[in-house]
């Protein structure tokens, strides 16, 4: 019935009468908007990988890099250092925590520190 006005949902085909969620240019029953790994309907709050959908929870527990710092996922670059994984932003100077964007660190005890504090 396409012209009528009508959404149908991109999951069932079924009409939706009522509520509906709009992702990606695809119209949904809200019970049908749901977490690739639990099955959980979902709200705005949720996270894209490879092009699935998952709840906030189940995407933190993904198989992820997670930063040594804030213990948050990783999803762009990633700096491996001290036997962990940062975001670039968090690998600072243990002491002046200065970032190092791609300087030299200095490990003692297994923490890492800039030149400067390192010679301290």
């Amino acid at each position: 019935m396409k012209g009528t006005g009508m959404k149908f949902c991109m999951k069932c085909n079924l009409p939706i009468h009522g509520e509906n969620i709009t992702y990606r240019n695809q119209v949904v029953h809200p019970h049908h908007f749901n977490c690739r790994k639990c099955g959980k309907q979902m709200t705005h709050k949720c996270r894209e990988r490879d092009g699935d959908l998952y709840c906030l929870r189940c995407f933190d527990n993904l198989e992820s890099a997670i930063c040594g710092a804030c213990r948050r996922p990783i999803e762009g670059r990633i700096i491996h250092a001290l036997g962990k994984m940062w975001h670039p932003e968090h690998f600072v100077c243990a002491q002046c925590e200065k970032i190092f964007d791609g300087r030299r660190h200095f490990e003692r005890k297994g923490l890492a520190y800039c030149e400067t504090d390192y010679s301290e």
